[in-house]
């Protein structure tokens, strides 16, 4: 039993990514889980951020990655990615523009 807590305890860890937001020339650090879209991780930081449809499709969401890979499906626009149909593989350095 305490096996299985701990290997459940190991792929939870495995989960995290640090992430890092800047808003308005304020950098905001904190924990994020590579299961949770981009958008889904800086609402959890309790951070502020525009979205609108959460499907894709609006733009709203749209953030700039400084740093981090993402997984295949996140949609881009130039330069930007949609935060709320886009998965961080690993630690992320995320620049809202506004």
């Amino acid at each position: 039993m305490e096996a299985e807590a701990l290997l459940h305890e190991r792929e939870a860890d495995s989960d995290l990514v640090r992430l890092r937001v800047t808003i308005n020339g304020h950098r905001h650090e904190g924990k994020g889980s590579k299961k949770l879209t981009i958008l889904e991780n800086i609402e959890k930081m309790r951070l502020p951020i525009r979205s609108s449809c959460r499907r894709g499709r609006c733009g709203s969401c749209r953030v700039r990655v400084l740093s981090g890979e993402l997984r295949d499906n996140g949609v881009r626009l130039n330069e930007y990615v949609l935060s709320c149909s886009s998965y961080l593989q690993g630690d992320g350095d995320i620049l809202l523009p506004y």
